[in-house]
């Protein structure tokens, strides 16, 4: 058994929640964060990056790892694959992978230590220079997408045509190295677009803690914000940004925005507890929809950026909501099954035959021989804002649900 490390640690540039502490064991490279949330102790294991496929080289390997990671745990369909341009007489790679959702968009440039590490100062000028080439390759990615648009193919395995100039872009070197060195941070010259150096544990650890393409870009857009830290700490980061917004005040939302009787719903931007780690799989329904979505045979009539926006604007589901909303689509599919003929509720609340969990939305349901039929309310059943303080980094997400 390896001998456990503990260090209380507290992010400098946060200084709106508690410190954490962080167990390391060396022999294992395991790492567990003991933090404190409003519903108690809650500790989270955070274990190596996903092992590389033994098939490839490891450079290679490392970008197959970090698209499956993106791909299992977000939606393949916002992963895209690189492409070659032409520049000049040759060709030129637009990065190694890209993350595209709604109008945001991150060229990952994934760089692998492929020989047995050195001393300390050799892996830190390393570390730099890669670091370096990574912001240029990205930079350069991004420059070339503005001048002309290039088909790109996601996981999915459906091709989309970006060009530079529809989306927000930012910069991710991902670094993949079995010994980082001690508070190593990777330093680079401005690239005129946000930019953030994560290792591929901290990547698996977004994606697998946030279950969502759109919110890990938007907590990379966030992060990278803030001021630069040791590679390996994002894990740490982030939990002092989730306390953060834990902390953070409610604001007022006009809730007769979806009809007379609405209620508010507030969740932290970050969660603190890893999404669908409650005692049931209801998370799992909004995935199941995304995918019925990205797989429908309706594909074959819309364009590929319709059916991109439609995804991306589902995957902005707030994560702290999904499990709630997951079940009260299972409560509706159930109301709808065992609805007897004809049977129908009003719009409000008042007028429900069974009123919804959390939300109380209604239903109108009918059913004709064995077929049943879904209705929703003529008005809009929800509606979602972001808030942000202007003087710190912590934000909420506000929901208005009709009653």
């Amino acid at each position: 058994m390896g001998t456990w490390v503990a260090e209380r640690r507290l992010m400098g540039a946060v200084t709106a929640s508690d410190a954490l502490w962080r167990f390391t064991n060396p022999s294992s490279d395991s790492v567990s964060l003991i933090v404190e949330t409003p519903a108690g102790t809650h500790v989270r294991r955070i274990p190596p990056a996903m092992p590389l496929p033994p098939d490839v080289e490891p450079g290679i390997g490392a970008e197959k790892a970090a698209h499956t990671a993106a791909a299992t745990w977000g939606l393949p369909d916002f992963v895209f694959q690189s492409s070659l341009t032409r520049k000049g007489s040759g060709q030129r790679e637009l990065g190694d992978r890209l993350l595209l959702s709604g109008n945001r968009g991150a060229v990952i440039q994934i760089k692998s230590r492929t020989v047995k590490p050195k001393g300390d100062a050799e892996e830190r000028a390393w570390i730099q220079k890669v670091t370096k080439k990574a912001m240029s390759q990205a930079k350069g990615t991004v420059r070339m997408l503005r001048l002309q648009a290039a088909d790109m193919v996601n996981g999915r395995g459906t091709s989309l045509s970006v060009a530079g100039d529809a989306y927000e872009w930012m910069a991710v070197s991902l670094l993949d190295h079995d010994q980082v060195p001690d508070a190593m941070v990777p330093t680079f010259e401005p690239i005129g677009m946000p930019a953030l150096t994560l290792t591929r544990r901290d990547w698996d650890f977004l994606f697998d803690q946030l279950r969502s393409t759109t919110a890990v870009l938007d907590y990379l857009f966030r992060a990278a914000e803030a001021p630069p830290i040791a590679l390996g700490d994002e894990p740490v980061r982030y939990y002092e940004l989730a306390a953060a917004d834990a902390a953070a005040p409610p604001v007022d939302i006009d809730t007769e925005l979806v009809g007379p009787g609405g209620r508010r719903f507030s969740t932290p931007l970050l969660p603190q507890v890893p999404a669908g780690a409650g005692q049931t799989n209801t998370h799992l329904v909004i995935r199941y929809m995304l995918e019925d979505v990205a797989i429908s045979m309706l594909r074959d009539d819309i364009s590929e950026s319709d059916r991109q926006t439609v995804l991306a604007d589902l995957d902005r589901l707030p994560v702290g909501m999904r499990e709630e909303w997951g079940q009260l689509l299972l409560d509706m599919l159930d109301d709808v099954e065992q609805a007897p003929t004809a049977t129908s509720c009003g719009a409000h609340a008042a007028n429900c035959t069974k009123k919804r969990p959390a939300t109380g939305r209604c239903c109108s349901s009918a059913r004709h021989g064995s077929t049943s039929t879904w209705k929703r309310p003529s008005a809009a059943t929800s509606c979602c804002a972001t808030t942000r303080s202007a003087n710190a980094p912590a934000g909420r997400t506000h929901c208005a649900a009709s009653a």
